[in-house]
């Protein structure tokens, strides 16, 4: 190894180094040939001598001669170690740069967003549609299971594909005498055994049914249908429902067994079946906000207001949300507009028209756009009668209604929901 600056061998400069080292720290001692050490009465005399030497304070002081300091007597010489050369690692060290992270969030950072509908929403998990492969969040989704119905006496009972996320209270309800949800457990069963009470305890808990989810869009569960009923070949296709199905599901990872997806039925009116209990979702959730905040403009800081609407257009909207006074979190509220009752219709027939209005209008008193839901095209007939004949509020021709907890929250998302299905 040779050294490239000075342009000698490794040992030499080595030698050098240490002959440096030694010969600065080395202590001249006066020759003698006595192996006597001096006592401790010579060592007593030299230190007071020498401290009284140091210590007079009329001794004349050279002008080159510095005063010594206790810091000078108590300091130590350097380690041979130290005079080494050392790593820039060591004399200049690089400090790991800290992660930059995101402030963790305050309960007021919270409030603003907490009762915000379209905020809670979009802060949901992530899940994917297993037909389109779309990736949206969960509260823009529709739950869909298998649903056997117990009261099937064949011995190999059709398995439903159903949309459970809007038949939880007929389940609910109809549980142990109707039509059962399926859990994997359940899957492989041929006839479903009727439960049998039991007490749950915190290791033991019932088996949760096993769901998918598929985007909410009236034209792709059209085009399903049509897929799985058009020509001689749809019971070749009806078999072939299990690709829509998760592959979790499916043998050998899952409780889906052949057997089990050759008993798989779809509806043949499926989407005016989503269209009629989206429908009737959206409008149980209207009665239930109105009968929790009964008044009609002085309801909890504003909940229901009455819009005086003159004409159907996004400028009549605009003027008569101009007359309202500002509440709190106006901007997370949305228009209803009624419309007139109309005769000679049938109430029954889930047709969907187009609404003539906009979707957003603007809001001056929050410089914000809020969503407008025509009632007269996103609920049947029947439905809107219902919804008059239960409130009052719901016989003028449009309202404000801004969310004030949950149960408000879950309702304009469902409306939310409604009106992305109808419009597709």
């Amino acid at each position: 190894m040779v050294c490239l600056h000075n342009r000698l061998s490794y040992a030499s400069w080595r030698l050098r180094v240490f002959r440096q080292l030694f010969d600065l720290h080395r202590v001249s001692r006066p020759l003698s040939t006595s192996t006597q050490r001096p006592n401790a009465q010579d060592r007593s005399t030299d230190t007071t001598t020498t401290t009284t030497t140091t210590t007079t304070p009329n001794t004349p002081q050279q002008p080159n001669q510095t005063q010594s300091t206790p810091n000078d007597a108590n300091r130590k010489p350097p380690r041979p170690s130290q005079l080494l050369p050392q790593s820039p690692l060591l004399t200049h060290p690089r400090l790991p740069k800290t992660k930059p992270h995101k402030r963790t969030a305050t309960p007021e950072d919270k409030d603003p967003l907490r009762l915000n509908p379209w905020a809670q929403a979009l802060a949901s998990p992530v899940r994917m549609c297993n037909l389109t492969n779309a990736r949206l969040p969960r509260a823009l989704f529709t739950e869909w299971g298998i649903i056997r119905r117990a009261s099937d006496t064949e011995p190999d009972p059709p398995l439903h594909i159903l949309p459970t996320g809007l038949l939880k209270d007929d389940l609910a309800a109809s549980r142990e005498q109707h039509q059962t949800a399926l859990s994997s457990d359940q899957l492989e069963q041929s006839p479903p055994a009727k439960p049998t009470p039991s007490t749950t305890t915190r290791n033991n808990h019932p088996p949760q049914p096993l769901i998918f989810r598929l985007t909410e869009r009236l034209p792709v569960l059209t085009s399903l249908t049509q897929a799985l009923d058009s020509g001689p070949e749809s019971d070749r296709r009806r078999s072939n429902l299990a690709r829509i199905l998760p592959n979790r599901w499916k043998y050998p990872h899952g409780p889906l067994t052949s057997r089990a997806a050759g008993m798989l039925s779809w509806r043949d009116d499926m989407p005016e079946f989503m269209v009629g209990r989206m429908r009737a979702q959206a409008a149980r959730a209207l009665q239930k906000a109105s009968r929790t905040y009964k008044k009609v403009d002085r309801g909890r800081d504003g909940v229901w207001r009455t819009l005086p609407l003159d004409a159907r257009s996004k400028s009549a909207l605009e003027t008569a949300l101009r007359d309202l006074p500002a509440v709190e979190r106006m901007e997370c509220g949305a228009v209803l507009v009624m419309g007139q009752p109309r005769s000679g219709q049938d109430a029954t027939t889930p047709e969907v028209e187009k609404s003539t209005l906009p979707d957003a209008v603007h809001l001056q008193q929050t410089q914000s756009r809020v969503p407008v839901f025509d009632l007269s095209v996103l609920l049947s007939e029947a439905e809107l009668e219902e919804l008059r004949r239960s409130d009052a509020r719901f016989q003028s021709l449009a309202l404000f209604f801004r969310p004030a907890d949950k149960t408000t929250m879950d309702t304009l998302l469902t409306l939310w929901k409604l009106k992305g299905f109808l419009r597709g």
